[in-house]
């Protein structure tokens, strides 16, 4: 069976591939820690067909049984939970196409944010605004900018 990191590589363009630091929009994350071998995949250069909006990283681990995580980064506030929602859940369901049958994996959607308004952070944790994988409802974790995606994986 192919890894994780292998099927990642095929799918998706050479150039989407992230090397560095992972930085949006004045928003950074850091990989400190995190799950090793690891691939993540800039799905803005992606070169995906259709315009919809999804997340901007997707990353990638085959430590132990694997991990898949949607990552949408946004600078300050966060404007609106449903768009977010939205966005995570796209690039969701393109990893469960590009890993079908892979076999089960740890999943987190997360968010990175400069800010999070109580309003929208109690939005964020309504059972409506899970993200679906694998037919498996799972919250959205909540990062601020700057800290490391470790702590989204506990």
């Amino acid at each position: 069976m192919e890894s994780l990191i292998d099927l990642v590589t095929k799918k998706a363009l050479p150039e989407s591939i992230v090397t560095a630091r992972l930085k949006r929009k004045g928003c950074s994350l850091s990989l400190e820690s995190a799950p090793e071998p690891n691939t993540i995949v800039d799905l803005d250069k992606a070169g995906l067909p259709g315009d919809q909006s999804r997340a901007d990283f997707l990353f990638v681990s085959d430590q132990s049984s694997g991990w898949v995580v949607p990552i949408e980064m946004k600078k300050g506030a966060v404007g609106s939970v449903r768009d977010v929602v939205k966005q995570l859940q796209a690039s969701t369901q393109l990893a469960e196409c590009w890993f079908s049958g892979a076999g089960p994996v740890d999943f987190r959607a997360v968010l990175v944010s400069g800010s999070l308004p109580k309003a929208a952070n109690r939005e964020l944790k309504k059972p409506e605004n899970q993200v679906r994988y694998c037919g498996k409802k799972w919250p959205v974790q909540r990062i601020r900018c700057g800290n490391p995606l470790k702590s989204a994986l506990v």
